[in-house]
């Protein structure tokens, strides 16, 4: 999938982050990507956009 703020919505509520802050202390970023720890042994890497581009709008939690 491409993400596209605004547009798309990634949906992390099987990980039970709790909310928005709790989900950008699970993030860091790596050159121009966003990594988010899920759990100890598995990631999400967001090709080409920072953390600072997500907005609780884009991300369920």
């Amino acid at each position: 999938m491409i993400y596209k703020a605004g547009i798309n919505r990634l949906d992390f509520s099987a990980y039970h982050f709790g909310d928005f802050a709790s989900l950008t202390a699970a993030m860091r970023n790596t050159g121009s990507d966003t990594v988010i720890a899920l759990d100890a042994n598995n990631s999400v890497i967001s090709t080409g956009v920072r953390s600072s581009q997500l907005r609780a709008s884009d991300l369920m939690t």
